[in-house]
This record gives structure tokens, C-alpha cells and sequence, in this order.
């Protein structure tokens, strides 16, 4: 079943875009209002690059993001299939991906992490699926559910911090963010996407990210300033 999903399947019309004119400083407030690492670049509903947070963070708040975005980006269609998506994509460091029509027209995003769980899926680990929930892997191996206490490490096995708490998107119900407290005294907090988290070891959350992206996420405290 896992081998026949589409990109169809996994696709949402809604799109972590901007704009190619707009400044270095609007992508900033827009990355960090949504927890994001990169954000796609639309001009006449087509996608014409991709600008990350790595690329902007010390840049000129005035600067264009059409000086900063990279046009070297992937670009996925509906009719693909997730396995040769992830073949085609190779190893993309972009939040979303955008997906277009046979015009080349934007028709919405699929979120990386969705494709990272995807290609899991028979490893045997403990994972969660596209919707943010918990799947079983081969063998019949559960994965568990993200808890208050757990500890969460990066890409590379550093320690980040702890879950504080889990949320879900009001509408779908689903596991849309995970709060994790952080740093010296445990005093600041961040929320990360749930396509962050690429897979669970032991009672350890493993995010996708390095400890330095993580690093550069605005806390929560922050943002509420």
C-alpha cells in the first residue's frame, strides 16, 4: 500500500510562499511566525526559487530575497509517486517542496518530513506518518506517542532540550507542533513543526535538523515580546 502513494496523496494547497521582491526582513517574521527553515519562491504562481534561513540570517533586512533564494530547487508533479520523489529529490534541505501542473503552474507543497517518514516506513523504527500520527513500521513495531518529558536530540545525536507540550491543528485534530523547552536553565521554549521529528529512539525524539538550525529558531518567549 505504502509503495503505490502518490504525491498526490501527501500534497496541501497551502503554500509557505513569497514573493520574489519582497525583503529579506518579511521572510525573516514569516519564517519564524511559522517555525519554518525555508520558504518557497512564487512569481506569477510559478515557483522560481527557494529561499532558506541559513541564506538570510545575517543579510541585509533591506536586501530582496530574489538576491538570496537559490534556484537550484526540486519541483514534484501529482502524478509521481512518493518512492520516486524521494529518489528525485535526493538530499534537499527545504522545509516543503513545491508541487506543480504540467504548465509549471504552483499547485500546492508537500512537506519534506512527510517523504522522510515515507521512506522509513520499513525500516522497523518508530515513526510518525504524513498527518502527524503514530504508524507502525515492519514487524509490527508501534511507534509511541510523543509525551511531555521526552527527550529531544538533533540530526546529529545532540541533546536539545525536552517535550513540553504536544499541540494539534484545531481543524484536522492532527499533531501539528511539538514545544520544546531548552538551554542552560531550561527557560526558553521552542515549537517546531511536527515534520521536524524524522523517527524515535528509545524514548528519545530525533528532529531532522541540526543543533545550530535549531539554534536559530525564535523562542517562543521571543516572539511574544
Amino acid at each position: 500500500m505504502a509503495d503505490t502513494m502518490m504525491i498526490s496523496d501527501l500534497v496541501s494547497s497551502d503554500v509557505n510562499m513569497i514573493e520574489p521582491h519582497e525583503t529579506v526582513r518579511s521572510a525573516h517574521r514569516r519564517m519564524e511566525s511559522q517555525t519554518l527553515r525555508s520558504l518557497i519562491v512564487v512569481e506569477n504562481n510559478q515557483p522560481v526559487g527557494v529561499v532558506k534561513w541559513r541564506d538570510i540570517r545575517t543579510a541585509d533586512g533591506d536586501a530582496l530575497v530574489s538576491a538570496h533564494m537559490t534556484t537550484d530547487f526540486p519541483v514534484l508533479t501529482n502524478s509521481m509517486g512518493v518512492v520516486d520523489a524521494r529518489t528525485h529529490l535526493g538530499d534537499v534541505d527545504f522545509d516543503n517542496i513545491p508541487v506543480v501542473d504540467e504548465n509549471g503552474q504552483l499547485i500546492g507543497e508537500v512537506p519534506r518530513g512527510a517523504l522522510i517518514h515515507h521512506e522509513t516506513a520499513s525500516t522497523g523504527e518508530d515513526r510518525i506518518d504524513a498527518d502527524g500520527m503514530p504508524v507502525a513500521g515492519a514487524g509490527d513495531s508501534h511507534a509511541a506517542n510523543i509525551q511531555a518529558d521526552m527527550e529531544v536530540v538533533d540530526a546529529e545525536g545532540h541533546k536539545l532540550g525536552k517535550v513540553t507540550e504536544v499541540s494539534s491543528d484545531l481543524t484536522t485534530h492532527r499533531v501539528a507542533h511539538v514545544t520544546i523547552e531548552h538551554g542552560l536553565l531550561r527557560k526558553k521554549h521552542k515549537r517546531v513543526p511536527v515534520d521536524t521529528v524524522t523517527r524515535f529512539d528509545g524514548d528519545s525524539v530525533v528532529l531532522g535538523i541540526t543543533k545550530t538550525e535549531f539554534d536559530f529558531l525564535a523562542d517562543i518567549e521571543d516572539q511574544d515580546v
